[in-house]
This record gives structure tokens, sequence and C-alpha cells, in this order.
């Protein structure tokens, strides 16, 4: 896809394949500095890596909802974007 693109780059990339493809890596070359990059593409990496890191990512981490408390953190999510 690099190939495809030359030196342009995107606003929004979103990364779907996960395990172990070289995608990742092709996805934050394809974004733009500042832009923005979702992964949905290996659940169970994803948290294997921040329960392994969770020292690295909790200064980040804003909210912790429940897996039953979803339309919470979607509005939660929407009203943060705002």
């Amino acid at each position: 896809m690099l190939d495809d693109i030359g030196d342009q780059h995107a606003d929004v990339v979103v990364e779907t394949v996960g395990g172990d493809a070289e995608t990742l890596s092709e996805a934050v070359r394809i974004a733009r500095t500042g832009g923005r990059l979702s992964m949905l593409g290996d659940f169970e990496l994803g948290v294997k890596l921040a329960a392994e890191h969770a020292a690295l990512i909790e200064p980040i981490v804003t909210h912790i909802f429940a897996l039953d408390e979803v339309a919470k953190a979607l509005v939660s999510s929407k009203l943060k974007a705002l």
C-alpha cells in the first residue's frame, strides 16, 4: 500500500488485521503526524500488552468501564470528542 500512496499521508488509519502481520507498522507510516490510528485487529494481544505494560499506559487511561457499561463508555467518548 505504501507504494500506492507515495508521499501522501492519511488523517485516519484503521488497522484491522492484527496478529503478526506487518500492517501495524505500515499503518503508522501511512498516518500523518498528528493523525489518528485505530487498531482493531487483535484484541487478545492488545489486552496482553496492556496487562504487561500497565505502568506505562496508566498515565493515559482516563476512564475504565465494565463490559456491561458499553453504552456509558460510548457516551463518555462522544462527550470528550466535542
